[in-house]
C-alpha cells in the first residue's frame, strides 16, 4: 500500500530529529538483532510509529513526558485493529532499563 507523500515526508523529519532515547534504542536494536529489518519512524496510516517490525507485526512506542496516555490509548487499539502488536516504554525505562526493554522485545519476537 503506497504511503501518503505528506506522511513518508514527515516521517523523514522524525527520523533526521530523532530524540536521544530514540538513538539508544535504535542503536542496541541494530546491535542485538543485526539481521532484522526494524524500521524507524514508519508510516503506518493514519500514524507514525517509532519503531517497527514488519514481519512480526511488531510497532515499539517510546513515551516521553508529553504523552497522552488517552490518546495512545486510541491509537494503540486503532493498531491493533490492524493486527499490530504494540509494545511501550518509557524513556526513563530506556535510560534506566534498556537490557529489559530488549527482554521484552525479544520475548515478543519469539512468539
Amino acid at each position: 500500500m503506497k504511503q501518503p507523500q505528506k506522511l513518508v515526508k514527515f516521517s523523514r523529519n522524525l527520523r533526521k530529529a530523532a530524540t536521544e532515547y530514540e538513538r539508544i534504542l535504535w542503536n542496541k536494536l541494530k546491535q542485538q538483532w543485526p539481521d532484522l529489518h526494524f524500521r524507524r519512524q514508519h508510516p503506518i496510516i493514519p500514524f507514525i510509529a517509532d519503531f517497527a517490525h514488519l514481519p512480526s507485526k511488531l510497532v515499539i512506542e517510546l513515551d516521553g513526558q508529553h504523552h497522552n496516555p488517552e490518546q495512545d490509548s486510541k491509537r494503540d487499539t486503532l493498531l491493533m485493529s490492524k493486527n499490530w502488536h504494540v509494545l511501550r516504554f518509557t524513556n526513563l525505562e530506556v535510560r534506566d532499563n534498556l537490557d529489559g526493554v530488549i527482554r521484552e522485545i525479544e520475548k515478543y519476537l519469539q512468539r
